[in-house]
C-alpha cells in the first residue's frame, strides 16, 4: 500500500511538472543554465570548468554526448536539460519520503513527500535546467545514510565511506557545501556512530574527490576556493546595486 501511495505521489509530481514544462520546453535557458551548457560543450579537460564547480558541468557535458545541444549565443533552448532536472525533482520527493519515513513512519513521509509534491516554487525551480535538484538530492542521500545508521545502530564502515564519497561529490557540486559535509562526519563522530579515525577517513575521501580541482583552482587562480570566493563577490555586488 505504501508503494502505491509512493507511485501515485510520483506520477502527480510528474503530471504537475510536465504541464509547466510544456509552457517553457522550447523557451532559452536563463543565463546560469545556459551558462553550464556552454562551458560543457567547450571543456577541452575535466577541470576546464571556469569560475563553475565541474560535477554539473560533466553531467550536461555527457548529457550533450546523447542529446546535442545547438549551437548560438546564451540564448539556447535546451528541452533535454529541463527535462533531466524534472526528473532528479522526482527523486527529490523519493528521498523526502524515505527520510520522513524513517523519522515518523508512513504517515509524515506521505505528509512530506505530498508538500514535496506540489509546492509551487518546487516545481518552477525543476524546469529551469539548475543543479539544485541534484544538490538536494546528494544532501537528502548523506542525511538518508546518518538516518540509517541511528535507525540501525550501527558503527559500520558503510556509514562512513558513503560519507565521505558523497561529502566529496557535493562539494565537486557547490563548494559552499564543505561546512555541511564536515559539520555531518562531526556529528556521526560525537555520536559516536563512527569512531575519530574512521572519521578522519571519510574526511580523507572527501579530501579525495575534492582535491584535485582545488590544486588546480589554486594553480590557474591563486585561488583554491576560487569557486565559492567569485560567486560570494557575484552575490556582493548584486545586493549592492
Amino acid at each position: 500500500e505504501q508503494v502505491y501511495r509512493l507511485i501515485m505521489l510520483c506520477l502527480g509530481g510528474a503530471l504537475l511538472r510536465a504541464e509547466k514544462l510544456i509552457n517553457v520546453f522550447n523557451h532559452p535557458l536563463q543565463p546560469d543554465a545556459a551558462g553550464f551548457v556552454h562551458l560543457a560543450r567547450s571543456m577541452t579537460w575535466l577541470y576546464d570548468t571556469g569560475n563553475r564547480e565541474p560535477l554539473w558541468v560533466w553531467i550536461v557535458n555527457i548529457l550533450q554526448r546523447f542529446f546535442p545541444a545547438p549551437d548560438g549565443s546564451m540564448q539556447i533552448a535546451y528541452p533535454a536539460l529541463r527535462m533531466l532536472t524534472v526528473v532528479l525533482s522526482i527523486i527529490v520527493i523519493i528521498l523526502v519520503y524515505r527520510i520522513g519515513e524513517k523519522l515518523g513512519g508512513h504517515a509524515l513521509g506521505f505528509l512530506a513527500a505530498l508538500l514535496t509534491t506540489i509546492n509551487k516554487s518546487l516545481i518552477y525551480r525543476s524546469l529551469q535546467g539548475l543543479r539544485e535538484e541534484l544538490l538536494t538530492i546528494g544532501m537528502l542521500v548523506l542525511i538518508l545514510v546518518i538516518i540509517g545508521c541511528f535507525v540501525r545502530r550501527s558503527r559500520g564502515w558503510y556509514t562512513v565511506l558513503s560519507t565521505g564519497a558523497i561529502g566529496g561529490l557535493l562539494i565537486l557540486l557547490r563548494t559552499s557545501c564543505m561546512p555541511f559535509v564536515v559539520l555531518c562526519i562531526v556529528f556521526l563522530c560525537i555520536r559516536k556512530r563512527c569512531s575519530l579515525l574512521q572519521g578522519v577517513i571519510a574526511l580523507a575521501m572527501t579530501g579525495i574527490c575534492v582535491m584535485p580541482f582545488l590544486v588546480h583552482c589554486a594553480a590557474t587562480y591563486g585561488d583554491a576556493m576560487y569557486s565559492a570566493s567569485h560567486h560570494l563577490s557575484e552575490y556582493y555586488h548584486f545586493t549592492r546595486l
